[in-house]
């Protein structure tokens, strides 16, 4: 007899088990949906936002939030700065991104299966760890760096929030990005990716 087909809310508790089990072996400290990561100047947090927003071909649909905080950096935030770092929320944090940012026209790893009659709850929390522990921390662990968010950030200068502007400073942030210089010819992008703005090639 074929084990019961899980609803969509029973598969992603599973897979939120599964996540966290991932996330911690990488550091991370938390649980449910939210973790996060003190890597001295820099607090990294990860969300897993559920969307609301499902059909048949998607049981589950959500999103991977990713928050950075600067906690030796001041400024007029729009939202309160967390005092610990068990406060901090991945979507009000100095520097957003979502997961997709990274990954280019990988949303399916995240997005469901071929329809709930299909659903296996192993395979995809397979894929999504290996895409978290194997492609997303990398990255997070590459940003710990000011050199390191600054490379990063070259690669999509308009996602540049001021936060970040101030932990890297004028040295090492990408200036800001007006779409106007872009379509007019003054930005340009290395053969690694980064984009360069107007007075920097």
């Amino acid at each position: 007899m074929n084990p019961p087909i899980p609803t969509p809310d029973e598969a992603f508790k599973s897979l939120m088990l599964q996540t966290g089990k991932a996330l911690r072996t990488c550091g991370f400290k938390g649980s449910g949906q939210n973790y996060r990561r003190d890597c001295g100047s820099q607090w990294q947090a990860i969300n897993i936002q559920k969307c609301q927003w499902r059909t048949r071909n998607d049981p589950i649909s959500f999103y991977v939030n990713i928050g950075l905080h600067f906690p030796g950096v001041s400024y007029n935030r729009s939202f309160d700065p967390p005092a610990t770092i068990a406060k901090l929320n991945a979507c009000l944090s100095d520097q957003c991104f979502r997961i997709e940012n990274f990954f280019p026209g990988e949303r399916f790893a995240w997005f469901g299966q071929d329809g709930i009659d299909g659903w296996n709850i192993e395979e995809f929390s397979s894929r999504f760890e290996t895409l978290l522990t194997t492609r997303l921390v990398p990255v997070l662990d590459t940003m710990t760096t000011a050199q390191g968010l600054a490379d990063v950030l070259r690669r999509m200068p308009w996602m540049t929030m001021l936060g970040a502007r101030l932990y890297l400073g004028p040295a090492l942030a990408p200036p800001n990005w007006d779409p106007a210089d872009n379509d007019a010819g003054k930005w340009k992008k290395d053969d690694q990716g980064r984009y360069w703005g107007p007075g920097e090639w």
